[in-house]
């Protein structure tokens, strides 16, 4: 438990870093989710796209 009332405290001192530490995190997380997201719905335009047009989808 000690290690984590360090913890706590560190961060308590050190907001600005913490700060900063949690949104660079933040929106390294939000971008590679936005990666996902546009990549599943690429896919999902191309299956669609081929139905359409009469080719099998593999």
């Amino acid at each position: 438990m000690n290690f984590f009332k360090r913890a706590l405290q560190y961060l308590w001192a050190k907001k600005g870093k913490s700060l900063l530490l949690i949104v660079v995190l933040s929106t390294i997380m939000i971008f590679v989710l936005a990666g996902l997201t546009i990549y599943s719905a690429a896919k999902v335009a191309t299956d669609n796209a081929k139905k359409a047009s009469g080719q099998p989808s593999r």
